[in-house]
């Protein structure tokens, strides 16, 4: 029930802040983030760091479809549609997204959908910054070029 509510919370925040006039090229980074959220999960439940629980949809050992097209999905676009110009503003963004993936993260783990079996928050805190550091290049290099 908690990814379907993430999924469902995710997307009413998604439909108060997109931008409808530049939706497409935006939506990309959406994808990608999906993307990379996939590989990650796919390898690091593989590897036994973490599990995902009480998932309703499985994306082939990935994790939840709820979290993929819920909370990645529309963070990676909202995150894509919000890029700064200014260098240092960027890397601010990142840390903001950061914080707000890492508190989503406790939550699911508060709450018990998800078990860290040889894995912490700091391993997710390295990831997560090197996942919307790629996202916002993404976003930088190639939807920005789109508009």
């Amino acid at each position: 029930m908690g990814w379907v509510l993430a999924f469902v919370l995710s997307w009413i925040l998604f439909l108060i802040c997109i931008d409808w006039k530049r939706l497409w090229p935006n939506v990309i980074g959406g994808i990608w983030a999906s993307i990379i959220q996939i590989m990650v999960d796919k390898i690091f439940i593989g590897l036994n760091l973490y599990a995902i629980k009480e998932s309703i949809l499985c994306i082939s050992g990935a994790g939840s479809i709820f979290f993929t097209l819920g909370p990645v999905f529309t963070m990676g676009t909202l995150m894509v549609q919000h890029l700064p110009k200014n260098r240092w503003a960027r890397l601010l963004n990142i840390f903001i997204w950061v914080g707000f993936f890492m508190l989503f993260e406790r939550v699911m783990w508060v709450f018990g959908y998800l078990e860290y079996r040889h894995w912490n928050s700091l391993y997710s805190f390295w990831i997560d910054i090197m996942a919307l550091i790629d996202i916002s290049w993404f976003g930088e290099n190639f939807v920005k070029r789109m508009r």
